[in-house]
């Protein structure tokens, strides 16, 4: 069970779906990825924090915002994640918005990338930038 689970978490299913396959409950998945699959979880898509990895060669924590964030490389994981999978940095006037919302899923197919104006009209019109981003 707990090698299906790790491998499901792997190609990036959430619990919900983890759940109809095996049978589980999402609290008894959530137990078993929390003792047995600490390495684990959507913040790091399921990928090993090996030494080598392009996101987790360094430390992640948690800012302000509520953004995962790599201190090593001082860049939020939202932002490598994306850098990674266009193979090239992004410029200062580049948002990665979070599809459902939920600002430690960093899955690829998650993110969308926009500039700042683009990001405001079309997925926030109600909120002014300052408000959200504090620029």
């Amino acid at each position: 069970m707990i090698k299906q689970v790790e491998t499901l978490l792997q190609q990036g299913k959430t619990y919900k779906e983890i759940s109809v396959i095996t049978g589980k409950s999402i609290n008894a998945l959530r137990h078993i990825k929390s003792r047995h699959l600490k390495r684990l979880g959507r913040q790091n898509q399921g990928l090993s924090r090996g030494d080598g990895h392009y996101l987790f060669n360094g430390y992640v924590t948690h800012d302000g915002n509520g953004y995962l964030v790599n201190t090593k490389h001082g860049k939020r994981v939202h932002r490598m994640v994306m850098e990674k999978h266009l193979g090239r940095e992004l410029s200062p006037d580049e948002l990665v918005h979070h599809k459902n919302k939920d600002l430690k899923d960093n899955r690829i197919n998650n993110l969308v990338l926009t500039t700042r104006g683009e990001h405001k009209s079309k997925y926030h019109p109600e909120i002014g930038m300052e408000t959200r981003f504090g620029s």
